[in-house]
């Protein structure tokens, strides 16, 4: 569950400083008001959330049908080890005894 705007904690020695422009500025503060929260809530919850949306698109893969069924079948028959993924694996285990 996350937290509500009024309940963000950020460390003091962290500091982000912007400028927006007169328009804007008056925009969020009037925005800030109607929510009852400060002007730094707002913001900071606000590009919090748009940095998880970001974050949560770059984690997800998203494959068309015919790929997505060529991965399922894959992983219910995977092919045999080749030559180089023997080697390969031979050199992780060697590496990971040091």
């Amino acid at each position: 569950m996350e937290k509500p705007l009024n309940h963000i904690e950020m460390p003091a020695r962290n500091a982000l400083t912007i400028r927006p422009p007169a328009e804007l500025h008056g925009l969020l503060t009037q925005a800030a008001s109607w929510l009852g929260v400060s002007l730094n809530s707002l913001v900071l919850e606000a590009a919090a959330d748009r940095a998880r949306e970001v974050l949560d698109s770059q984690r997800q893969i998203h494959l068309s049908r015919r790929d997505s069924e060529r991965f399922l079948a894959a992983l219910e028959k995977p092919a045999k080890p080749n030559a180089a993924l023997k080697r390969a694996s031979k050199a992780y285990r060697e590496l990971v005894r040091e």
